[in-house]
């Protein structure tokens, strides 16, 4: 059992202060794991307009090139026909950021053919639309 200090005003100025080194913990764990969702994020790396949302003036129609950080893929994926390609990054769970970046930086050019010559020529719309 810890002693506890005759003088009240000791004692409570105590306790204010490891709340507040409390509450400063919390938030720098807070900021910690915001940015790190937000680093593994999935990301828009590039838009390639397809035939309909050029012709409809809709930029929603178009083909995504997307990098997921929790997969290591880049996902070329049409709004207008719902398909999709994939690349890999051959990425590790292990890398830094800046490795991580690097192998996006370099799988990039494998993923874009596919993604501007699909947008090119696709005409479909979404069932919804």
């Amino acid at each position: 059992m810890s002693k506890m200090s005759s003088d009240p005003w000791a004692t409570l100025m105590s306790i204010c202060d490891q709340v507040e080194a409390r509450r400063k913990q919390e938030q720098e764990a807070a900021r910690v794991a915001e940015a790190e969702a937000a680093r593994k994020a999935p990301r828009v790396l590039a838009r390639y307009l397809t035939v309909a949302g050029s012709a409809l003036a809709r930029e929603d129609l178009a083909v995504d090139i997307v990098y997921t950080s929790s997969t290591g893929w880049i996902t070329s994926t049409c709004a207008g026909c719902g398909t999709s390609e994939r690349t890999s990054t051959n990425g590790y769970v292990y890398d830094t950021p800046e490795e991580e970046q690097a192998r996006v930086d370099k799988a990039l050019p494998n993923a874009r053919p596919w993604a501007q010559s699909h947008a090119e020529t696709c005409r479909a719309m979404p069932s919804s639309a």
